[in-house]
């Protein structure tokens, strides 16, 4: 699907976009280093902000990390395991990249499929589709099925997941003075007033 005429445009994206995950418990540090290998590390909120779990697989730096809005299940010989998943791109390859959070190497990878950045990723509502943009007016489509992914938990899962969050500290509620209102300090330790 042709999306503009931007021929061959080899223009690198500036901005980076990363989400946080549906249930507001998992904020990803993109560009992170584990052994000198590029990677994201994903930090739990409800862990004094513990690093969870490190995924790897990059060949370059990471520019756009895309949570699926829903949350996945598995059940296994050894039990049920609940995670997200995240879709990624950010080198000049054009590579898009899939993790279940539960696991350090990319579920799926699909490596050189642009032939310049991708620009932006987006997952569709039901969790079991994405959405690639190139820089070059590509746009690429991903379709998932249950097996390849896992369960998608009903929304209402989430919703308890994010009810059960620790709430932060607000901060101070006191009014700043303006800077011109702080008197400086004198030299001998005292303030003047």
């Amino acid at each position: 699907l042709r999306m503009s005429s931007r021929p061959n445009s080899k223009t690198s994206p500036v901005h980076y976009t990363v989400t946080m995950s549906p249930q507001a418990d998992t904020i990803p540090i993109i560009n992170s280093l584990k052994n000198s290998t590029p990677s994201v590390v994903l930090l739990d909120r409800n862990n004094e902000f513990k690093v969870s779990t490190t995924l790897v697989g990059y060949d370059s730096k990471c520019k756009i990390l895309k949570f699926s809005p829903n949350l996945y299940e598995k059940t296994n010989k050894t039990g049920t395991t609940r995670y997200n998943l995240l879709a990624s791109s950010g080198n000049e390859n054009g590579s898009v990249a899939v993790w279940n959070t539960k696991r350090a190497r990319p579920l799926f990878n699909a490596a050189g499929i642009a032939k310049t950045f991708i620009n932006d990723l987006a997952w569709n509502d039901d969790g079991m589709g994405l959405f690639a943009v190139s820089d070059d007016g590509y746009m690429y489509v991903f379709a998932f099925q249950e097996k390849e992914l896992g369960q998608v938990l009903p929304q209402e899962e989430t919703v308890k997941l994010q009810a059960s969050i620790k709430k932060l500290e607000p901060l101070p509620t006191e009014e700043l003075k303006p800077l011109h209102d702080i008197k400086p300090k004198s030299s001998g330790g005292s303030s003047v007033n």
